[in-house]
C-alpha cells in the first residue's frame, strides 16, 4: 500500500514503478493535493521509452503496482 508519506516525498528523479511495474524514473511533477476522502494524491510524468513520457498518479492507500 502506499503510505502518505510516499506521496509528500515524491519528487523529480526518484524512481517509482510505473503502471505495468517497471521502476522508471519521476520528470515532472504536475500537481499534488488532498482527495475528498482526505487523501494525498500526486500528479506526474515518468520517463517512457526513449525520449517520451507518461502520465501516472500515485494515491495514498492504493495498491503498488507490480
Amino acid at each position: 500500500m502506499i503510505t502518505r508519506e510516499q506521496v509528500e516525498n515524491l519528487k523529480v528523479d526518484d524512481v517509482v514503478p510505473n503502471m505495468f511495474g517497471s521502476p522508471k524514473k519521476v520528470t515532472k511533477i504536475t500537481h499534488k493535493g488532498l482527495d475528498v476522502n482526505n487523501k494525498m494524491f500526486a500528479c506526474y510524468y515518468q520517463e517512457f521509452g526513449e525520449v517520451g513520457e507518461m502520465s501516472a498518479v500515485m494515491k495514498e492507500g492504493e495498491e503498488t503496482p507490480r
